[in-house]
């Protein structure tokens, strides 16, 4: 797997010895401190070990990896503020060799030293996608379709961000809606559960019950969804103009 700009993508030990590099060196500490606070939480590191891992000529095994937060502090061991898992991790949006031909995205990696449960995105394996059989194109295509427009999607937390994805917008009230408003589903799919945080259908029908007497006949609940989804529209259009700008200015 090769990074965007053709070269290939690191093994993960040579990410973390180049991070631990980085924060030593930020931190104003020797290899050598490195290595006596290594010492001090029992793994048998000296300064030609620190030295090693930094120019990726040692893998660091899993124990030593979940001890790595709280060798990097200041100068003084007792200033220490520590680290997270995170801060070894490489940037978003390159890529870590797992093996022949196979990579995974800094992005999950992030992610996962983070503790969050994150959705799987095609380019977060491309190898393993790729040999699958299944198109997943039309797949990409309606992701970048719905992040154009809806950037603030990928700041979310993985949950909150799992939760406006557009489930419905194959639904006949979802695409009724937009219909009348001629843009797409996927607009009024996911810019209801940013607006209302539930989809638009759910929206309708809590408001036309609230709006209801509480004997009030099906009838009369069904005439009250036709105002709400008025009403509806007329709160969800301008938040869908937003996000059509948005897209076209990105082309």
């Amino acid at each position: 797997m090769a990074t965007n700009d053709q070269q290939p993508a690191p093994n993960l030990s040579a990410v973390i010895g180049q991070r631990m590099r980085a924060l030593r060196e930020a931190a104003g500490d020797r290899q050598a401190d490195v290595a006596k606070r290594a010492r001090l939480h029992g793994l048998d590191w000296t300064q030609p070990t620190v030295a090693a891992i930094e120019m990726g000529r040692r893998a660091v095994a899993i124990e030593e990896l979940l001890v790595l937060p709280i060798l990097f502090g200041g100068p003084n061991y007792d200033d220490f503020t520590g680290r997270e898992l995170v801060d070894f991790m490489p940037p978003d949006g390159s890529y870590v060799a797992l093996g022949k031909g196979a990579a995974v995205s800094a992005r999950f990696l992030r992610s996962v030293a983070r503790g969050e449960t994150e959705r799987v995105r095609v380019d977060d394996f491309p190898a393993v996608f790729k040999n699958m059989k299944f198109d997943f194109e039309p797949i990409v295509r309606m992701e970048k379709f719905i992040l154009a427009g809806w950037p603030e999607l990928a700041e979310m937390k993985a949950e909150e961000a799992e939760y406006a994805r557009p489930r419905d917008f194959r639904d006949d009230t979802v695409v009724n809606a937009a219909r009348r408003l001629d843009v797409d589903p996927l607009d009024v799919s996911v810019g209801a559960r940013l607006l209302w945080h539930r989809p638009f259908a759910e929206e309708r029908d809590r408001r036309a019950i609230e709006a209801a007497d509480h004997d009030a006949p099906p009838r009369t609940i069904q005439a009250l969804r036709g105002h709400v989804t008025r009403e509806l529209l007329a709160e969800l259009e301008p938040e869908i103009r937003k996000a059509e700008a948005r897209r076209e200015a990105k082309g």
